[in-house]
């Protein structure tokens, strides 16, 4: 008996010594990987608290759906971002915000400037990206004619193209797909904002405290001592976007 107590109490032991999951949802310019290469800005971010905290894991980059699913329903588990949102509150620990941001309606520069909510009423098709959030950004305002996409750079392409009338994205996506289509600024126009979406690390609900205080002052440090202020600016990210975050 004595000797089944002892075996209980080692792989017990063992289990709460295995490194964390440590994983990073595939959607540009957060996380993403093309040939094997991973980058992004909240990748780089990930990386340094994993050096720092000397973690004995890797970063997973999942689609998505699989990442969501992974920080809300498995044991152990540390997502890098992820918006919060009212539905996801009590679904995972959040543990400290990285970027401000916010959902906007885009249109193509030769058209006029959306800037209220019956204007934005009165446009056709509005892409989004194909996730409950986004869609949410549009159909909370009763902006309902909306066309999905998984591709945040397919829907930027159709805007301009004319296919659609209107995108429905954050600040961050829409200047990162100007940036990696080598677009002028002003090709997109910026209209009236539909929601705000603030991206936070977290973790699943089972992770202890000392864990979680271990990764927000870790990430705090990284603020203190310059090296997230960096990352961000290296990734084109505006001070304005995460400078008074705490």
């Amino acid at each position: 008996m004595r000797g089944f107590l002892w075996i209980l109490l080692l792989v017990s032991t063992q289990l709460n010594a295995q490194a964390p999951r440590i994983i990073c949802a595939d959607i540009a310019p957060y996380c993403s990987s093309e040939n094997g290469v991973s980058s992004g800005l909240v990748f780089d971010i990930g990386k340094e608290i994993v050096k720092r905290i000397d973690a004995k894991s890797t970063i997973e980059i999942l689609p998505f759906s699989r990442a969501l699913h992974a920080v809300q329903t498995e044991k152990r588990v540390f997502s890098l971002w992820l918006g919060r949102t009212p539905e996801r509150e009590k679904t995972v620990k959040w543990i400290a915000p990285l970027v401000s941001d916010a959902f906007y309606i885009y249109t193509n520069k030769d058209k006029p400037v959306v800037t209220t909510i019956d204007q934005a009423r009165e446009l056709g098709i509005l892409a989004t990206f194909a996730t409950k959030t986004n869609i949410q950004a549009a159909s909370n305002h009763g902006l309902v004619h909306i066309e999905t996409s998984s591709s945040h750079i397919s829907n930027g392409k159709k805007l301009l193209a004319g296919r659609v009338d209107g995108w429905v994205t954050t600040e961050l996506i829409a200047q990162h797909f100007l940036s990696t289509q080598k677009l002028d600024g002003h090709q997109l126009a910026k209209g009236v904002k539909l929601m705000d979406f603030n991206v936070y690390l977290s973790a699943s609900l089972d992770t202890d405290a000392e864990t979680i205080q271990k990764w927000a002052e870790t990430l705090h440090a990284m603020r203190q001592d310059g090296s997230l202020r960096g990352i961000m600016l290296r990734h084109q990210v505006p001070e304005r976007q995460f400078s008074d975050l705490r």
